[in-house]
């Protein structure tokens, strides 16, 4: 999966003045634009600082088990994430008011 800047989210202050919130939007629709709503921890280990990630990945992801949920993988043993049942329902309402504000 390639990884997208979004411009949008760069426009916003606060998001930059946090060292969370864009880490955590990035990772957060890294796990929604895939196909299966989840992800092997190695496809985004390795673009920590790309994601802008203040620390390993996976430790990052684990701090915020409201909103990434950690389980093992069908493949390698792997450590995989998906989001929350809460964090996917606010992706999809996140999803249908850009759809309705005419930002897709």
């Amino acid at each position: 999966m390639k990884w997208k800047k979004d411009s949008y989210y760069d426009s916003i202050e606060q998001i930059h003045k946090s060292i969370v919130l864009k880490p955590i939007i990035s990772l957060k629709n890294c796990i929604s634009q895939d196909p299966n709503g989840c992800i092997p921890i190695s496809d985004v280990s390795k673009r920590g600082i790309q994601l802008e990630v203040p620390m390993k990945v996976a430790r990052f992801l684990r701090l915020y088990p409201s909103i990434f949920e950690e389980f093992t993988g069908p493949q390698y043993n792997l450590p995989w994430f998906r989001l929350t049942p809460e964090a996917d329902e606010i992706d999809r309402e996140e999803k249908r008011f850009m759809r309705i504000a005419g930002r897709t």
